[in-house]
């Protein structure tokens, strides 16, 4: 972050600035990330990223989220899950180093989550699609609508079932952008 006013040297106030991608930190995946001429995230509706949500806390020896995975859980009827996984455990989320290990959603699980209705998925790190892997995972949830939640912190959220609260900057005609994201405790 640079300073171009700053009081401590004489300037009339603290004014500054910072550039970053659109996929820093916490964010939400529009369409447009993967899909040419889909929804930017202006585009996607308030209303799917808001209410009621089921937080899955995923078993810590687990590296991949598979449908087999999924289906341990009672996640069907939920329009809207968040993952807490080992990255959480780990905290991972808050470490300034890179985990290319981190928990990812496989493609089945998400093809299961499609047929499920789900409208919104969130994970606990930076991509919900395995390092170094072409876009499969991404690409089926954003191709059906789905919304994706990247870089959730959830290092203090226990499983069960929350009022979720999602507010991307309304950056227009971009594939993404930066958010903040709440749990209530229903």
């Amino acid at each position: 972050m640079r300073f171009d006013y700053d009081m401590d040297n004489g300037a009339p106030l603290d004014l500054s600035e910072f550039s970053m991608s659109m996929h820093t930190g916490t964010h939400v995946d529009a369409p447009s990330h993967f899909l040419r001429g889909a929804p930017a995230i202006d585009q996607v509706p308030l209303e799917q990223l808001n209410g009621p949500a089921l937080v899955i806390n995923v078993d810590p020896a687990v590296s991949a989220i598979t449908a087999a995975d999924l289906e341990r859980y009672p996640w069907r009827g939920a329009r809207r899950i968040l993952f807490r996984t080992r990255n959480s455990v780990n905290e991972w989320i808050v470490d300034p180093q890179f985990h290319p290990d981190y928990v990812w959603l496989a493609p089945d699980a998400a093809e299961l989550l499609v047929s499920g209705g789900v409208e919104l998925v969130g994970i606990d790190y930076l991509s919900i699609e395995q390092y170094g892997a072409p876009p499969r995972t991404q690409v089926i949830l954003l191709s059906k609508g789905i919304a994706i939640v990247e870089g959730l912190d959830l290092r203090q959220v226990s499983a069960g079932e929350y009022d979720l609260t999602v507010l991307p900057l309304k950056i227009l005609g971009h594939e993404a952008a930066p958010a903040r994201a709440v749990l209530r405790r229903r």
